[in-house]
């Protein structure tokens, strides 16, 4: 572990450049979390149907998936500045929208696949894109620690988003969520106005592509994070959907109560990403492996205690592990990556994210059959197997074909 004390944090934030993108990832962050959370909760109110959750959750990873394939390609040829700007106008147009229109039964559910779709572009566009330009901002020996700040705030959002979330579940009123939605996703055409981002590359298309994969081929780190990325995000990141319904549904709780609890792991994971932005762990690779390892067995045991004193433990350990997956992953991809190929390698890794919508795609499909309880402990057990088969086929290659 290598420590850093307050001066390195005070020499990051008074990097003005990177304070603009790290509040401008903090602003968008508590959107896409309020969004997770009470999008699938207004719209179990509506319907009834728990799966609507699993719905929202497959377009936003369509988003990712689409807009990462789109960066993989271009991702080196575009502005950083400019995709950024154009993504955040389109979500507060679609928030705007939502503003003056009569939200129904219907009306509600469409705008929301709307907004979860653009989301989902967003998101890979921050990867892509704002991560990038903020280590790009920093001297070398705070890169890590840059990103894991970063991370960090990214998770701390979630705290914030979801206490934000339990309050506007309680007064039941949609177009207060959409007003907030609005307000956040206009602060970063603010931040990134100020920026500036130069074209990384000016080699064709063809041969940038090429690049990525021989790279990723070579990178012992980068393929790592793309073989078990997939595995999150579809075995664990899905979970979150469900957090405020295993209390609906499991404890009864009364709706605000359970958006409350559910903010503990956004408190969890501000804890987790605080502690490995302070330690810094050498073996960036194993507590990769460790953090995706506990947070299956966590997700297990959520689905499976009785009590929920337990279920709000684990939910707070969850938290803590999903920090340092997400700090490890970022890291992994910058540090070994080459300058010219950091945005597409980065596209590349939000293409395995965009995976994510087979998890979702099966939390629909067994909402039909299982409790939620039921579905997270599936989920979990699913993602334990695969992570063995994926290391356990490592094994063999490394054994019986490059011996």
């Amino acid at each position: 572990m290598s420590f850093f004390n307050m001066n390195d944090i005070k020499t990051i934030f008074c990097n003005f450049q990177f304070l603009r993108l790290w509040l401008a990832g903090t602003s968008s962050g508590i959107a896409r979390w309020l969004e997770v959370m009470c999008f699938s909760v207004f719209a179990w109110q509506i319907s009834g149907d728990a799966t609507i959750a699993g719905f929202f959750m497959t377009l936003r990873f369509v988003g990712v998936m689409f807009s990462g394939i789109l960066f993989l390609f271009i991702g080196g040829r575009v502005s950083g500045q400019i995709t950024m700007i154009f993504m955040h106008i389109l979500l507060s147009v679609n928030c705007t929208f939502g503003l003056f229109i009569s939200l129904g039964s219907i009306n509600t559910i469409v705008l929301f696949s709307l907004i979860s779709f653009f989301s989902g572009m967003l998101w890979s566009a921050d990867f892509s894109f704002r991560r990038r330009m903020l280590a790009d901002r920093l001297e070398q020996v705070f890169i890590a620690k840059g990103l894991a700040i970063d991370v960090t705030s990214t998770h701390a959002t979630r705290l914030i988003a979801m206490f934000i979330g339990g309050i506007i579940i309680s007064l039941e009123q949609p177009v207060i969520l959409l007003f907030f939605l609005f307000a956040l996703y206009c602060v970063p055409l603010i931040l990134f106005y100020f920026e500036s981002d130069s074209l990384r590359s000016d080699t064709s298309i063809r041969i940038a592509f090429k690049s990525v994969f021989n790279q990723a081929r070579k990178q012992k780190s980068i393929r790592l994070v793309l073989l078990l990325t997939p595995i999150y995000n579809i075995f664990v990141l899905p979970y979150l959907a469900l957090i405020t319904l295993v209390f609906l549904e499991r404890f009864r709780l009364e709706p605000h109560f359970a958006g409350y609890l559910s903010s503990l792991e956004g408190a969890g994971a501000l804890l987790g990403g605080i502690l490995v932005s302070i330690l810094q762990p050498r073996k960036k690779q194993l507590t990769f492996i460790c953090a995706l390892t506990g947070l299956l067995i966590a997700i297990f045991l959520m689905g499976s205690f009785p009590y929920v004193s337990g279920v709000i433990v684990i939910l707070f350990l969850a938290g803590n592990m999903s920090a340092i997956y997400s700090s490890m992953q970022s890291t992994l991809i910058y540090i070994n990556s080459e300058t010219n190929l950091r945005s597409p390698t980065f596209s590349l890794m939000t293409v395995a994210i965009g995976i994510g919508l087979l998890g979702t795609s099966n939390i629909a499909w067994m909402g039909n059959f299982f409790s939620v309880s039921h579905i997270l402990m599936v989920m979990a057990t699913e993602g334990m197997l695969a992570l063995f088969i994926i290391f356990f086929l490592q094994w063999i290659f490394k054994k019986f074909i490059l011996n």
